[in-house]
Parts: structure tokens; sequence; C-alpha cells
């Protein structure tokens, strides 16, 4: 289109109505060709089409009562030459209802399809707009992805800054990294992440309170809940790769082999020969083991015979 406003202008004030707007129908008027003049009847864009033709000396505006018209004093108006195209710009903007108007500004448009398929204006923010947004002008999600800007923080970006990201869900939205409490650009190193959750998200191992590339050995675990985690044994205060014998456990249980007492002596002799667990365990010493345990007892390393690892 090469209508300019100053040219929009000055087609409305003089072949649109009195709101200075442009209707299809209702003007009256007459082209004057050498000394013959052509009443005819219609709306504006048919009086911009006569003068863009360049077939006509003048027209004559009757009603409205405004006077005589020429393309040369159009063109001035408009600032450039006003073609055919542009006459048929004015009524391909035009609205179907009773009295057509032409270009209405842009903010006048109150639903979408009109301000963007058939004014060419833009929609943003439940309104019609001049021009397109910058992204931060956007205040809900689906313009701003729309408009291919970026939404999260509860606002529009242009562009993506990982670490202005604050929550998870966002973070790895926008292909992000998110571990330790925020956001990143880059995929963690196993020794970065500070808590379990994001090291085992990262296929990382947690044990000893921190997090590494490798799993551990069982001898290199420190605490309990980790030895049993790795499924190693944990058993005087120390992570093992292979179980003692429920034997040991009970040992463990009475205060370790140099606190048995002669009560405890008779218990797993009582076990041996009645076939009955002590209380609350499932295993049966052998007549080796009692022994062993006696060893204990009388201060001796009873290990080769008990299957445990205390001296």
């Amino acid at each position: 289109m090469t209508l300019s406003e100053l040219g929009i202008n000055y087609i409305c004030a003089n072949f649109g109505n009195t709101s200075l707007c442009c209707i299809n129908t209702g003007l009256s008027w007459y082209y004057s060709i050498g000394d013959d003049d052509y009443p005819e009847t219609g709306g504006t864009a048919q009086i911009v089409s006569r003068l863009a033709s360049g077939l006509i000396d003048s027209l004559t505006m009757t009603d409205p009562d405004r006077g005589t018209f020429t393309q040369a004093e159009l063109n001035e108006a408009n600032g450039s030459v006003v073609t055919l195209q542009d006459a048929k710009t004015i009524t391909d903007h035009d609205e179907a209802s009773e009295d057509q108007w032409c270009f209405i500004p842009c903010a006048d448009h109150v639903d979408q399809t009109t301000c963007e398929d058939v004014y060419e204006c833009y929609w943003w923010n439940a309104a019609c707009h001049d021009d397109a947004p910058l992204c931060p002008d956007l205040n809900n999600q689906a313009d701003c992805l729309r408009y291919n800007c970026y939404w999260y923080n509860g606002s529009c970006h242009a562009g993506i800054i990982c670490a202005d990201i604050l929550t998870q869900t966002e973070c790895e939205a926008h292909n992000c990294y998110w571990y330790n409490g925020s956001c990143h650009s880059s995929s963690p190193a196993c020794s970065e992440l500070n808590n379990q959750a994001d090291c085992e998200r990262y296929e990382c191992y947690w044990w000893n309170d921190a997090c590494h590339d490798a799993p551990p050995s069982c001898e290199e675990l420190l605490n309990e809940p980790d030895c049993s985690r790795y499924t190693c044994y944990w058993y005087r205060g120390v992570c093992h790769t292979v179980d003692q014998p429920e034997l040991c456990y009970w040992i463990d249980a009475q205060g370790g082999p140099t606190a048995l007492t002669i009560d405890n002596i008779f218990t797993i002799i009582d076990a041996y020969l009645y076939n009955t667990p002590p209380g609350g365990y499932s295993f049966i010493p052998t007549i080796t083991e009692v022994f062993g345990v006696i060893d204990y007892y009388l201060g001796f390393n009873g290990d080769v015979k008990t299957g445990c690892l205390y001296y």
C-alpha cells in the first residue's frame, strides 16, 4: 500500500462520511472528462479509483458538497502517487456492516481475527496494536510463545539465561540443567553435586555424604546406611564386602568376644544341645563354634572356629 497517513486522512475527510471514515455507499459525485460530466453514486473506494485511474480531469463531490478534486491534488496530499491498488486496499479494509469503514486504528479492534487477519495489526496482551511487541511487553505465556519469545519466572524474555530461571520445571523445559537448587547452562560434573537427589538424577553415585563418578568398594563406605544401600555388610562399625555368620552378630550383641559372660556360654551350649536358636536368632551353633565361643570367653582367639574376624 502506498497510502500515507496524510493521504488516508485526506481521503476520509473529503470522500468519506462526517466521521472522516470511508464508506462503501451513500456518496454522490460527478467526474468530468473534457466538457462532459458523468454523475455517479457509491463509496469512497470508487471515488479514489476514479481519480487514481488518470482518465478523468476532475471529480466533484455533490453529496456531501465538498468541492472539486483532481488526481494531482490527491497525490500531493498523499505525498506519492495514489494507485488503483490503493483503491482496492480501501475496499479490502471495509468491514461487513451497513456503513463499511476503512482504516480503523488498530487500537479500536476488540477481536483478534479482525485485528490480525483483516487489518494486519498485531494482537497481544488481549488488545490490538500497530506494532509487534518486544518480548518484555508480553504479559502472558500464550502471546509470549506465539511471538517466539521465552516464558519463565512469570514473564516474557527475548532469550534464555539459564541462571535467571527460578524453578526446576521451567529450567529443564528450556533445556537447561537444574542442580544444587539453581539452574545452569551446562550439565554438572558429579563432584559438583551437593545432594543425593541431584547426584543420582545425573547418574552419579552418592556415598560418604558426597557425589562421585564411580560406585564405592564396600570398605570405602563410612556409615551404615550407605553400606546397606550398596548391598554391603555393616558390622562392628565397619562396612564389609562379605557378611559375617549370624553367630558373630549374636556375639556383637553381647558386647563382643571380651564381654562374654558365663551365662552367654551356657546360652550357646544349650542352643547346641537342644538344637534351638538363641532368642531372636535363627542359627544353631556347631560344636566347633561352641568351642570357639568358649575360647573367646577364656581370652583366646576363637576366630578360626567361629568364622568371625575379631582378632
